[in-house]
């Protein structure tokens, strides 16, 4: 019995405490608060492709050779290419059996058996995507799910946009306080959610916290050299950085 009261003294100090956290208030003085937002197209130079290898026979021992003889192959392309095998993910095999169904659904026997597996690559050289899709691509009972395209110095564009931002939002608070006939304070919070609704969650407005933001989007791109279409790479991605700020405001 004293068991279950502490058990229950537990959950409603959970909730209790729960309550608190997300009802804590706002500021208690003037505040503003702005946004900034920085982007730049870079070129990018390296990807990482996603693919799927398959077979299917009708016996599983010949359906699981068919599958490693055409990962051979994969790897061997890969390896000609220059690719590390630190640099190659794959993933357990995937076994599923195909059954023959009557008109009422109901299994009349084994078709046979498929075995699929996924692969993920960096490419750190985008020099190297060409020879290597267009390889991967004449290979049979193989499909594509993708390609990422990425900068090697994302992490210093993404610091640079980041100060660019947060200048951005200082000029606007200040053209605001301008405007309004009110003095800048000094700052009280910020972070880069990209979203008031998040950057008010702090203050317990509700929402829930997203951490960083950033957007990567394709301004254009051109067919890699490999004769098939499905093949593109972007003439450069943009990298976009968000600052959020509350800044005092003094009368």
């Amino acid at each position: 019995m004293v068991k279950h009261k502490l058990q229950g003294m537990g959950i409603a100090l959970l909730a209790f405490l729960s309550i608190q956290v997300q009802g804590s208030p706002l500021p208690d003085f003037p505040f503003v608060t702005v946004s900034g937002t920085a982007e730049r197209g870079i070129q990018p130079d390296q990807a990482t492709l996603n693919f799927t290898v398959f077979a299917y026979h009708e016996a599983a021992p010949e359906g699981e050779a068919e599958l490693h003889r055409v990962t051979r192959k994969v790897l061997d392309i890969l390896e000609t290419n220059g690719i590390a095998a630190g640099a190659i993910r794959s993933y357990e095999i995937e076994r599923s059996v195909r059954r023959n169904r009557d008109e009422s659904y109901n299994s009349t026997g084994i078709l046979g058996y498929e075995f699929r597996r996924n692969f993920t690559v960096d490419i750190h050289s985008i020099a190297k995507y060409s020879d290597i899709a267009k390889a991967l691509f004449a290979t049979e009972n193989l499909s594509f799910n993708g390609t990422h395209f990425d900068y090697s110095k994302r992490a210093e564009v993404e610091l640079e946009l980041t100060t660019e931002a947060a200048v951005k939002a200082k000029e606007k608070a200040q053209q605001m306080a301008l405007g309004l006939g009110v003095a800048l304070g000094d700052v009280f919070a910020f972070n880069d959610s990209g979203s008031f609704t998040n950057f008010f969650a702090t203050f317990g407005l509700g929402g829930s916290g997203a951490g960083g933001y950033e957007r990567i989007r394709v301004t254009g791109s051109r067919l890699a050299d490999s004769g098939q279409p499905p093949l593109f790479i972007p003439q450069s991605i943009d990298i976009s950085k968000t600052v959020n700020v509350i800044y005092r405001v003094n009368p």
